[in-house]
Parts: C-alpha cells; sequence; structure tokens
C-alpha cells in the first residue's frame, strides 16, 4: 500500500518532489524502518552475499531518507497551515486575526457607528472553545459576557492598575481579570477588561472552555488571537 494512503495525505503546500517520495516507500517499509535494530541488521547483514548486503543496506538507506523526508515535509506542512489558516474579521473600530475554522458571531452594534459592530464571538467547529473580543471607539459596557446569576457565579477576580505604556500623558490602566463558571460546571470563561478611565477607552478580551485540558491545548492559539487585536481611531 503505497503511504499516501496510511495518513500523511498531500497538502497545497507539498511539492511533487514530496508526493514522489511518497509512491517509493510502502506501508510494509515503513513498517519495517520504525521496527529496526542496529543488533539485528548487522546479523541480517552477515548471512547474505555481498552483492545482497549492498542491495539491503541501500534499501534500508532509501528508507530512512525517505521517512525523513516525509517527516520534514509534514512539519514544515503544519507551520504553513498555522500561518495561512488565520482569517482576519473587522468590527467597527477594531480588528482581529482567528482561525479559519472558527465560527464568528458579530454581537454588540456599535455605539458610535453606522457599520460594524463593538464585539464577536469566535467559536471552535465542535463548539467546545469560544473566543471573544470587545472594542469600542471608546468606553462602553460588554453586555453580552455579563453574568447570569441563575446559572453561573463568578470564581476569581482581580483588578490592578498599571501605567498605559501606550500613551506618554501619565495615564493610567485599570486591568481587571475575572472568571465566571457554570454552577454545572459545564464550561468556564475567563476575561481580561483594559480600561483607561482617562482617555475613556476599554477592551475586553476573553475565552470560553469546557475544562482545563482544552483550555491547554487552546491556549497558544488564544493568546495568538489576544495579540492580534488591532484598534482604530477616528
Amino acid at each position: 500500500m503505497p503511504i499516501s494512503n496510511i495518513g500523511l495525505s498531500g497538502s497545497a503546500h507539498e511539492s511533487r518532489f514530496v508526493q514522489s517520495i511518497k509512491k517509493l516507500i510502502t506501508e510494509r517499509d515503513l513498517f519495517i524502518l520504525l521496527r529496526l535494530d542496529p543488533c539485528k541488521i548487522d546479523l541480517r547483514a552477515a548471512s547474505l552475499q555481498p552483492n545482497q548486503r549492498k542491495n539491503e543496506m541501500q534499501r534500508i538507506s532509501r528508507m530512512c531518507l525517505c521517512l525523513f523526508t516525509l517527516l520534514f515535509a509534514a512539519t514544515s506542512c503544519a507551520m504553513a497551515d498555522s500561518e495561512e489558516g488565520w482569517k482576519s474579521f473587522k468590527g467597527a473600530w477594531f480588528s482581529v486575526e482567528y482561525p479559519s475554522g472558527f465560527q464568528v458571531r458579530p454581537s454588540l452594534k456599535s455605539r458610535t457607528s453606522v457599520k460594524g459592530v463593538d464585539s464577536a464571538f469566535f467559536t471552535s467547529p465542535d463548539g467546545a472553545v469560544e473566543f471573544y473580543v470587545f472594542s469600542p471607539q471608546w468606553n462602553g459596557e460588554p453586555s453580552d459576557i455579563a453574568l447570569k446569576p441563575e446559572t453561573e457565579e463568578l470564581v476569581s477576580e482581580k483588578v490592578e492598575n498599571k501605567p498605559d505604556e501606550r500613551q506618554k500623558m501619565g495615564a493610567k490602566l485599570s486591568v481587571r481579570w475575572f472568571t465566571i463558571a457554570a454552577r454545572d460546571k459545564s464550561y468556564t470563561r475567563s476575561y481580561v477588561d483594559t480600561e483607561n478611565k482617562q482617555l475613556n477607552t476599554r477592551y475586553v478580551m476573553g475565552i470560553k472552555y469546557p475544562d482545563q485540558k482544552v483550555y491547554k491545548d487552546f491556549r497558544d492559539i488564544y493568546l495568538k488571537f489576544v495579540n492580534s487585536l488591532r484598534q482604530f481611531g477616528d
């Protein structure tokens, strides 16, 4: 069976050379290669005729080269996919990057623009994880993530005041970290609420997840989402 049929399927980033490599190595060759024991190779080689020994070692060398080439190609494709598999969403006064497989749900309509929204949700394909952004032109209230007392509870909260490094007027930021959990333990949602009361600006970023394992799995993707936020002026 060609190796292209056992899980290393083609990619848009894959070269014709790599595809041709796949045709040279079979599933049986891969199985043998992954179970190779150097001691057994030496014993087998010693029992072969010189020309057979040469052919066998060339075959093993070819399999090793093919496997390393495929591993390198798979890594390169994964890196390319991680960069190209993102889309841009533009609100009324912000833009943000999100994974292409996520579904976008625009939320609060902008209070200072006739077009666009001030907030949006981004849900993973399986619905397990949800990213959130609220970034109006000025200040505002992210009412679409308000605590629902009947089904939720505030489990942690921390507020810290620090200088706004983006401003040179001595403005201070009030940063609030808070986490809300479902009373039935079905999900948790965590947010960072950043407000500059002197300049009357505010933005909120957050993530909703079912458990810590899923959160850890999506943490790096979420941080990339957070760091991609760009805010617009007038």
